[in-house]
C-alpha cells in the first residue's frame, strides 16, 4: 500500500498507523470544507485553499505555464479560492493544433499561413517543432551548407570555398552568402567530431591523401551506435570545494569507437568505417599498394592486422608476445617480399625482462615466425642484460643480421650505458652478438624517444634531439661498423623548442616537429588565425645540421603546460607524420575555445558547459 500525504500536510513523528490516518482525512476534508466555506475571501491563505486573493499556496499551479499554457504570466484566483486560468486561455496551448497569434510561430500543421518563401528563404519545405516555433532544416536558405547559384548564392560558411581555392583546408563564414565576412583559409583542417573525440592519429598515405584514425563517442553518419543511449555524459566535479560541485560535463569514455576518416586533396574528410575495437594501434607500416600492416595492443593481448588502404582488415594474427614497457618495433624489411608478390616481409623485434625477440611477419598469409630470443650479451668477456624500460632501436639488414642500439646493464661487473652491438644469426640458429661501440658519447642516460638509428653506405647514423635548461639541441654521430666515429656535430634549435617528432630523410637532411612560444618572424605571411602564445613549429637542418629553417602555425592547440588548468581533450598528445617533403600534425582540441578563428566557438548557453573536443590537422611543406 502507498500512501502519500496531502499537500500542505504536516505530520512530526515517523509512524502514523492507518487508522490513524484515515481519521485525520475525514477530518480534514470537513474541515476543508468548513474553511473554503468560512474563511475564503479573507484575504489570508487558509487550510484547503490554493489561493486567496492575492496570495497563491506555492504547491499549487499558480501560472499560466504550469497549467500548460503558453504565457508567463500568473492564472486569477477563483471566488471559490480555487486557480482561475482565464487570463491565461488567450495564448494558447502548444500542441493543441491552432497557431496562436503571437504566443506560437506554428503549431502541428498549422505554420499560420507562412511558407519557407515567406519567411525570406529561397524554397522548401516548412515544418512545426515540437516546442511550437519553425524547423527550417528543409528550406533552402543561406546557411544551409549548399551553395545555390540559381537564387544569386555565391559561397556558404564552411570548409568548401577554401578548398575550391586551392588551400589544404580553414574555413570561410558568410551572413548572405556573397560576401566573406572572414576568410580563414590555410594549411589547416578540422575534422568535427559526432560526439567528442580523443587520440587521433595521422598518416601521411602514398596518393598524398591524409588519414585519420581517431575514437569518437558519437555516431557519425551511415554509422549507427548498436547501443542506442550514446553519447553519454558524465559530471565534471571542482574537488577543491567542500562538498565537491558539479562545474560541467563531459563525453563518457565508455561510447568510444574507433573511427578512420581520409582526406583527400580538393576534399573534405570521408568517413571510412566507424567501428568498436577495445586494442588500439600501437604501431603501424606502410606496405604501399598491398595496404598497411598495424599492430594493436590492449590488456594481455597484440594482434596483427594487415588492412586494404581503406582500413578493411583483411588478415588478423595474434602475436605471441607479453606487452612490454614500450610497444614492439615494426621494420618493412628491405628486398624480403613475400613470394613473388609485391607485399614485403615485416620484421618484429620486442624487448622485455626476458631478452629481446626477433620475429617476422607475412602479410600474405598472417603467419608471425619468430627467429628466436637474445637474453642477454656477452661485452669484453663480461654478461650484460638489455634494459627493456629505456626501449630499443633496430637495423634489419636482413632475417638473419642486424644492429642494435641498447642500454646495457651488467649482471655482474662492468659499466651500464648505451651501445651499439652487431647481431648475427649462425648456421645453427643461435645468435652471435658483437660490440660496434661500448659507449655511444653525447647520447644521454634515458635516450628520447625521437631517436633515429640509420644503417646508410656501410655506416651507421645516430640522430637525435635533447631539451635541456630551456635550450634543444640536435646531434647526429656517424659509426662505421668496425666502430671507429667518423662524424660527430650538433645544432641548437631556437629557444623554449620542444620537440616531438624526429624524421630523417634519405639524403640525411633532418626535419623536426614539435612545439614552442609564438613569435611573428614564425609563421608565413599568409597565416589568419587570431593571435595565440603558443605554435607548432617545423625544423629544417641540412645533411650537415646547418642551415636552420623554421616555419611555425600559431594556435593556442600547440600547449604543452596547463599550470594547472584542467586538459580536457589532452592536448599534449599530438601525432606527427612525414612523407615526400611534406609534414602534418594532428591533435585533440576544445570546441569549447576553439581552433583559429572565435567564430567556431558555439554559442555561450546559461548552462554548465559541456567539454567537447575536436580534431584538428595542419600541414607543412
Amino acid at each position: 500500500m502507498s500512501i502519500d500525504m496531502m499537500p500542505g500536510a504536516r505530520f512530526k513523528g515517523s509512524i502514523v498507523t492507518v487508522g490513524l490516518w484515515l481519521t485525520l482525512v475525514g477530518a480534514a476534508c470537513a474541515g476543508e470544507e468548513e474553511s473554503r466555506g468560512g474563511l475564503c475571501g479573507n484575504g489570508d491563505l487558509n487550510f484547503g485553499e490554493d489561493c486567496d486573493g492575492e496570495l497563491f499556496d506555492y504547491d499549487a499551479p499558480f501560472t499560466c505555464i504550469q497549467l500548460g499554457y503558453n504565457s508567463p504570466a500568473r492564472a486569477a484566483c477563483g471566488p471559490d479560492c480555487r486557480i482561475d486560468p482565464t487570463p491565461c486561455v488567450s495564448s494558447g496551448i502548444c500542441g493543441d493544433g491552432y497557431a496562436t497569434p503571437f504566443w506560437e510561430a506554428c503549431d502541428g500543421k498549422d505554420n499560420g499561413g507562412e511558407t519557407c518563401e515567406s519567411l525570406g528563404f529561397h524554397a522548401g519545405r516548412l515544418f512545426c517543432r515540437p516546442d511550437c516555433q519553425f524547423d527550417i532544416s528543409r528550406c533552402e536558405r543561406c546557411g544551409d551548407g549548399v551553395v545555390q547559384p540559381q537564387y544569386g548564392e555565391m559561397m556558404e560558411s564552411g570548409p568548401q570555398y577554401c578548398l575550391d581555392a586551392g588551400h589544404f583546408g580553414g574555413s570561410n563564414y558568410t551572413d548572405d552568402c556573397v560576401s566573406s565576412n572572414e576568410e580563414r583559409c590555410g594549411n589547416y583542417a578540422l575534422l568535427a567530431p559526432a560526439g567528442s573525440a580523443s587520440r587521433p592519429q595521422v598518416t601521411l598515405r602514398p596518393d598524398g591523401s591524409v588519414q585519420v584514425l581517431v575514437r569518437d563517442t558519437g555516431a557519425h553518419p551511415g554509422f549507427p551506435d548498436p547501443r542506442g543511449w550514446c553519447p553519454a555524459l558524465t559530471q565534471v566535479y571542482d574537488l577543491s570545494t567542500d562538498p565537491p560541485r558539479v562545474v560541467g560535463w563531459l563525453h563518457a569514455p565508455i561510447c568510444e569507437r574507433e573511427v578512420l576518416a581520409v582526406r583527400s586533396p580538393g576534399s573534405s574528410e570521408e568517413i571510412l568505417y566507424q567501428r568498436e575495437e577495445d586494442a588500439p594501434v600501437v604501431r603501424q607500416v606502410d606496405l604501399g599498394q598491398g595496404g598497411r600492416v598495424v599492430l594493436r595492443q590492449a590488456a594481455g593481448t597484440m594482434r596483427m592486422d594487415r588492412t586494404d588502404q581503406n582500413g578493411r582488415t583483411l588478415i588478423s594474427s595474434n602475436l605471441a608476445l607479453t606487452p612490454r614497457y614500450t610497444a614492439p618495433h615494426l621494420q618493412v624489411l628491405p628486398g624480403a617480399h613475400v613470394g613473388t608478390s609485391s607485399l614485403a616481409l615485416v620484421g618484429v623485434s620486442s624487448l622485455g625482462p626476458e631478452g629481446l625477440l626477433l620475429a617476422v611477419y607475412d602479410p600474405g598469409s598472417g603467419a608471425v615466425r619468430q627467429l628466436g630470443l637474445v637474453p642477454q650479451v656477452s661485452v669484453g668477456g663480461l654478461e650484460y642484460r638489455l634494459d627493456p624500460i629505456i626501449g630499443h632501436r633496430l637495423i634489419w639488414v636482413s632475417t638473419r643480421e642486424w644492429y642494435l642500439l641498447a642500454r646495457l646493464e651488467p649482471v655482474e661487473g662492468g659499466t651500464d650505458g648505451p651501445a651499439l652491438l652487431r647481431i648475427k644469426m649462425t648456421e645453427d640458429g643461435r645468435f652471435a652478438v658483437s660490440t660496434v661501440v661500448r659507449h655511444v658519447g653525447r647520447l644521454p642516460y634515458w635516450w628520447p624517444s625521437y631517436l633515429t638509428l640509420r644503417f646508410v653506405d656501410d655506416r651507421l647514423e645516430l640522430t637525435w634531439a635533447l631539451f635541456d635548461a630551456g635550450v634543444t639541441n640536435v646531434y647526429r654521430i656517424v659509426f662505421s661498423t668496425g666502430g671507429e666515429q667518423l662524424w660527430d656535430r650538433s645544432a641548437r634549435l631556437t629557444p623554449e623548442a620542444r620537440v616531438e617528432a624526429l624524421f630523417v630523410e634519405a639524403d640525411g637532411s633532418v626535419v623536426l616537429a614539435g612545439v614552442g612560444p609564438s613569435s611573428t618572424d614564425a609563421h608565413p605571411a599568409g597565416q589568419r588565425c587570431r593571435p595565440a602564445e603558443t605554435a607548432l613549429f617545423q625544423w629544417r637542418l641540412d645533411q650537415e645540421l646547418g642551415n636552420l629553417r623554421r616555419s611555425g602555425f600559431r594556435t593556442t592547440a600547440a600547449r604543452w603546460d596547463f599550470n594547472g588548468q584542467p586538459d580536457f581533450c589532452n592536448g599534449t598528445a599530438r601525432t606527427w607524420d612525414y612523407r615526400d617533403g611534406a609534414l602534418v600534425v594532428t591533435g585533440a582540441y576544445p570546441l569549447l575555445e576553439g581552433f583559429c578563428s572565435d567564430r567556431e566557438r558555439p554559442p555561450l548557453e546559461k548552462t554548465l558547459p559541456v567539454h567537447t573536443c575536436g580534431v584538428y590537422l595542419v600541414r607543412f611543406e
